[in-house]
């Protein structure tokens, strides 16, 4: 007899797969459905929180040099001066304050200068009319600072002056949050593939209110610092974890759409993050409301947050299996008979059963040819998707030309397009293709900007917005990529190294933007533009993973997509998905078996 067993002279063909199992008790139904809204919604919002909060609490406003013994500046179009009266001559004092930020103050005897002086707001002859060269105008360095405080009220660099010489500690206030996805990823993919995605996920959480909250409550920079990297070290595994997750609950064909789902969710997290923002103007008290909303969201649902079925697979746990497919089917209304119960224990022993053994690491990515392959090609695409967003949220409040909450807004509120067109665009052009539009959109969008002539601004954020929407667009799809690429048995792992090689290289994108954006403001996006036309052409080295079995053990990862032809690699449009095939009863019993008539109700197994 082919691959069947008997129980009680009943031959029932064996589940090959845990997807042909899944299927069985429903791989998307009311089950699916709840978990997704009332569990793994509310716990990706916080996720959002985190992509901008270096943004505003280290947002730079306005700042000139404050004036000595009490004076006040006296502001024209261009410049601003005071006259200071001393005991041996006045000495006036100028600086200018056309770029809203300024280091230094000019010193001129004001016997040198025409008095009396006119302080109408406009008049700027004194400064105009000044005959001493530039080399007796003595240059000082802001002793103090004052700061405009019409948009912030308060922020880590008004605190700290962490401006002028000062500048660079403002970008590793940036950078160190960055650094911490570095650590975090592979550590906490490690723990969730260990003792389980519940228990992983919520000690992470449990890690990133703490130390958000710890934030707050800073009393210098070196604490602010300290407790950025231990936040940053969440950043990316309080979105990964809960990812994987839904992927390993659905079916093959329930994982795009719902991968736009969770990408929607964290957009949301970032709007309602702009928000707060808006209304919170100070950074230690918006620390504080977005870690007790954050805290909220992760304890609301952590009685309900299932364990992984895949990962208890893989662990061998086959009675919490068991428990999970039945109450699955349960409430899917698709219950199971006492036969198929019976059978339920042989059917999740008999899965893949060789590799689950094993133990896995990191290294068994590289170990053979066509693994390595892939994987380096994810962390290349996945370094342009996480490198150009990140760049994309950073410039945009930075250099805006009005409000940098309303600019913030526009740059987040474009990622919602894409998820209008991506499921269709996933099904019908493919994974492969659709990362190839989105990356190489995007480079033509960023190098634009480049050749688009002074005073057309307008233009430049227009372009920046079509940046943001294709690398929005190809993030997600990245994420969906990788997750259909990596064998179950070392998914989390697969996640975590791509998280953590392009986290690493992304260290790099606060200096791009800030100091390179201080020399000339499109240059950052020359940058971004030359990296993701490199990201676009690569995606032909993966094979395309629509309507294709997930892979699930290390052999699987390695021949899928192994020894493709040119033809292959450069097809633009998937094949059409393959119509199901029936198997043939090889003997008379199984044939006998499948002829019966069922007595259960036809939504019964």
């Amino acid at each position: 007899m082919s691959e069947a067993r008997k129980t009680n002279g009943a031959a029932v063909p064996a589940q090959k797969t845990f997807d042909d199992v899944f299927d069985v008790v429903g791989s998307f139904g009311r089950y699916q459905i709840l978990i997704v809204v009332f569990v793994i919604i509310p716990i990706i919002l916080p996720s959002g929180f985190l992509a901008q909060t270096s943004v505003f609490f280290a947002a730079v406003p306005n700042y000139a040099c404050a004036a000595p013994h009490n004076f006040s500046w006296k502001s024209g179009q261009r410049y601003s001066w005071y006259l200071e009266d001393n005991e041996t001559a006045p000495v006036l004092w100028f600086q200018n304050h056309t770029k809203g930020q300024s280091c230094h103050t000019v010193r001129l005897n004001a016997t040198d200068v025409e008095l009396p002086i006119t302080w109408n707001g406009t008049d700027e002859n004194v400064w105009n009319n000044v005959s001493l060269p530039m080399k007796d105008r003595i240059t000082e360095a802001c002793s103090e600072y004052r700061y405009n405080r019409s948009i912030y009220q308060e922020t880590i660099v008004s605190e700290w002056n962490l401006v002028c010489s000062r500048r660079y500690m403002m970008i590793w206030s940036y950078t160190i949050f960055v650094v911490g996805g570095v650590i975090g990823p592979l550590f906490w993919g490690y723990l969730a593939d260990r003792i389980g995605r519940k228990k992983g996920f919520y000690l992470c959480a449990v890690f990133q209110s703490a130390a958000t909250i710890l934030t707050g409550f800073s009393p210098n920079y070196v604490t602010y610092m300290i407790c950025r990297l231990l936040v940053g070290m969440t950043s990316s595994a309080s979105y990964t974890i809960p990812f994987v997750l839904t992927l390993e609950i659905v079916g093959r064909e329930k994982r795009a759409p719902l991968a736009v789902v969770l990408s929607f969710t964290y957009s949301c997290g970032c709007l309602l993050f702009i928000g707060m923002a808006y209304f919170i103007r100070e950074w230690r008290m918006l620390a504080g409301v977005s870690s007790l909303i954050a805290t909220v969201l992760y304890i609301a649902p952590f009685y309900f947050f299932p364990e992984s079925p895949r990962w208890l697979l893989a662990k061998g746990r086959y009675t919490e299996l068991e428990e999970f497919l039945k109450k699955v089917a349960k409430i899917n209304r698709r219950p199971m008979t006492m036969h198929f119960a019976s059978l339920l224990p042989q059917q999740v022993r008999g899965v893949d059963r060789e590799d689950h053994t094993k133990k896995h690491s990191p290294l068994d990515l590289f170990r053979t040819p066509n693994m390595r392959i892939k994987t380096l090609t994810l962390m290349l695409i996945n370094t342009c998707n996480k490198g150009v967003s990140l760049g994309l949220n950073y410039y945009a409040p930075l250099f805006a030309q009005g409000s940098p909450h309303f600019t913030a807004f526009l740059n987040t509120s474009v990622e919602f397009f894409p998820y209008l067109f991506a499921k269709t665009a996933f099904q019908r052009l493919g994974r492969r293709t659709s990362l190839f539009l989105g990356l190489f959109i995007c480079s033509m969008a960023c190098l634009g900007t480049n050749v688009v002539p002074s005073g057309y601004a307008a233009v430049v954020t227009a372009l920046t917005l079509i940046a943001k929407l294709c690398i929005t667009f190809t993030y997600l799809n990245g994420k969906l990529f990788e997750d259909e690429t990596f064998p179950t048995v070392i998914r989390s792992e697969g996640h975590s190294t791509v998280s953590l090689t392009s986290a690493m290289l992304s260290c790099g994108v606060p200096w791009i933007v800030i100091s390179l954006g201080d020399e000339v403001k499109t240059l950052p996006l020359l940058v971004f533009g030359s990296l993701t036309i490199v990201g676009s052409f690569s995606t032909f080295l993966l094979p395309e993973t629509v309507h294709q079995r997930l892979p699930q053990t290390l052999e699987d990862g390695e021949e899928f997509g192994k020894n493709m032809t040119l033809k292959e690699r450069f097809r633009l449009l998937p094949r059409p998905k393959p119509k199901p095939v029936l198997a043939v009863p090889e003997d008379e019993e199984e044939l006998e078996t499948l002829k019966s008539p069922v007595k259960e109700s036809s939504n019964r197994l």
